[in-house]
């Protein structure tokens, strides 16, 4: 170690997290452990710390809690769905209208031929499922923030 460096308190607290995890270099480990032999009161501080140490403590600052994570991860997965179904539906009630039979050797266009009416309803329904399904693919993709 370098004679002319002063190593506060506040160095090694900074670097413990990094010594208690294994994965300090051999330079910071030396340095760690020769502040914790002169300063006892703090050496049984950080054996302290051993004891209760857990990889979860060590997170980044910032960085969201895994529980937040998971939780994001499901409401996509959700929303996901739900983009499915908007689209099974968007299909469903735009082909609804052009459905037909074969019968005697012809082909009858059943909603349009008998109600149109309806047709034109489910067209309309169907042209809403198709636009809230682009819509949510916007949000998904983060265009429509």
């Amino acid at each position: 170690m370098n004679a002319n460096m002063n190593v506060t308190k506040n160095v090694v607290e900074d670097l413990l997290p990094v010594y208690l995890a294994g994965d300090a270099s051999a330079d910071t480990k030396q340095l760690v452990e020769e502040f914790l032999a002169a300063d006892p009161a703090f050496a049984r501080e950080v054996e302290q710390q051993k004891r209760g140490y857990s990889l979860a403590a060590l997170r980044p600052l910032g960085e969201p809690p895994t529980n937040l994570e998971v939780r994001a991860l499901e409401q996509t997965k959700a929303q996901l769905r739900k983009r499915t179904w908007l689209l099974a539906f968007a299909i469903l009630f735009c082909a609804m209208p052009f459905s037909f039979i074969f019968d005697h050797g012809q082909f009858t266009w059943m909603m349009w031929r008998n109600v149109p009416s309806e047709a034109v309803a489910f067209l309309i329904a169907g042209l809403g499922f198709g636009a809230a399904w682009y819509r949510l693919g916007r949000k998904l993709s983060g265009a429509g923030l």
